[in-house]
């Protein structure tokens, strides 16, 4: 099931945050495409809205975003931070497969970390309390042009 403006914006209030003008703007463009973006990318596209704000601005909207886990934070090889509204909204526990080419993001609803955390808490004698797990490629839409 798809995330809506409409739960984003419960999300919003539910942790106290202010639906502003800004923060719709940047919801409704990271709605629009399944892919992610840099702040600088949000920055540009809202620049010619009525809804354009400074970089610093967008900065603190997506940090904001993320804290409450409207956003999932995506890591690349450039050390640049990248932001993306998963639109998986049933909460359950998933990861993501990135498009190196086009940047899009999609849910992976199967994780296979738990052999992994068996061997690490076996192997270690440790105790593993969260992982973040993304793989990167090339989508079937940009390998087939």
């Amino acid at each position: 099931m798809d995330i809506s403006i409409d739960s984003c914006i419960a999300q919003l209030r539910r942790n106290t945050l202010k639906v502003t003008p800004r923060r719709l703007a940047v919801i409704t463009m990271l709605l629009a495409e399944r892919r992610y973006f840099s702040p600088y990318e949000v920055y540009e596209r809202l620049l010619n809205t009525d809804c354009s704000s400074g970089l610093p601005s967008v900065y603190r909207i997506l940090q904001e975003f993320s804290a409450i886990g409207l956003v999932t934070e995506i890591e690349r090889s450039d050390r640049q931070q990248y932001y993306f509204l998963c639109k998986e909204s049933s909460g359950a526990h998933h990861h993501h497969f990135i498009c190196r080419i086009c940047c899009r993001v999609e849910p992976i609803k199967k994780c296979f970390f738990d052999s992994v955390k068996k061997h690490i808490e076996t192997e270690l004698d440790a105790q593993v309390e969260s992982h973040i797990f993304q793989l990167e490629g090339i989508c079937a839409s940009c390998r087939n042009h």
